[in-house]
């Protein structure tokens, strides 16, 4: 597909402005991680505990991308002629010529290894806090003298097994 020299620049224009902020958001959630990392590994829990606004935000950060996204895609879709389904980065991408190309190859490609290192940042936090989790309720389990499986009830409420023994010690049998 050829376009005229005007609807390029204007494609390009289209692209990096959506980039750029999509940039500034990875960039905003890659901080947060950060923080989130940092805090866990230097032992600051008190760091770590999401507040409701701190929660709030980094959740309105994420879906701010959604109507940039939209916007983009009806702005390019109108650019090249086609459906407002059929836009892609990929596509657009590929119709920007220099000197715009180089640049939105570069931001791409920034943004795309700060997706991968959050995402690494992500598991990392999460495996963590997972250990953390079971070792706790490990520990727990072998104070209070209980099986690793939860207690299961049937259908009357009536306790099926027992998945503790504590129970024996507060009534001094064992």
């Amino acid at each position: 597909m050829s376009l005229p020299p005007a609807q390029r620049t204007l494609l390009a224009q289209a692209c990096l402005e959506y980039l750029r902020h999509e940039f500034i958001v990875q960039q905003r959630l890659h901080a947060f991680l950060c923080q989130q990392h940092n805090a866990l590994f230097s032992h600051d829990f008190a760091a770590m505990l999401p507040t409701e606004a701190r929660q709030q935000e980094v959740e309105a950060l994420a879906h701010s991308i959604v109507p940039v996204r939209d916007a983009f895609r009806r702005r390019c879709a109108g650019l090249l002629g086609i459906p407002e389904g059929s836009v892609t980065l990929q596509h657009v991408a590929n119709e920007v010529v220099e000197p715009w190309k180089t640049q939105v190859q570069e931001i791409r490609k920034q943004i795309r290894e700060l997706a991968l290192t959050s995402d690494d940042l992500r598991r990392r936090i999460h495996a963590v806090l997972t250990l953390c989790t079971s070792a706790t309720r490990s520990l727990l389990d072998s104070v209070y003298l209980r099986e690793s499986h939860p207690e299961r009830y049937g259908r009357t409420g009536v306790r099926v097994d027992s998945a503790s023994t504590s129970a024996g010690l507060v009534a001094g049998v064992m």
